[in-house]
């Protein structure tokens, strides 16, 4: 789980990145990132119904983009806004997938 310092959990942030951030594709996932000018990195999930009806998958994907964006935090600029957003095709995806996209895309974003 990500430290509570370190998540997003405003409506107001969420849709902040989502109107002045950049977007990346994957295959499974969509990543947003908004750079700032200081402070924490704060990070979000959001995994909704259209992935999947049942709760335990949706929860399944989001302990695994969490997990990632755990252990890529330290690479990730003070400031830096991240949300995923995970698309229908993720529920039926191995987890080795799903965390290597996911790592693959902030590596994408860290580049930047």
């Amino acid at each position: 789980m990500l430290p509570k310092i370190h998540r997003l959990n405003k409506r107001a942030d969420f849709q902040l990145v989502f109107k002045k951030g950049t977007v990346l594709h994957g295959k499974f996932l969509s990543f947003f990132s908004l750079e700032g000018s200081g402070g924490l990195q704060k990070a979000g999930v959001i995994v909704s119904n259209k992935v999947s009806k049942k709760a335990t998958e949706r929860n399944r994907v989001r302990r695994i983009l969490r997990e990632a964006l755990k252990e890529s935090l330290k690479n990730i600029q003070p400031g830096t806004m991240l949300v995923f957003l995970a698309k229908t095709q993720a529920c039926g995806v191995e987890n080795n997938l799903l965390k290597k996209e996911a790592l693959w895309l902030i590596s994408r974003q860290v580049k930047k």
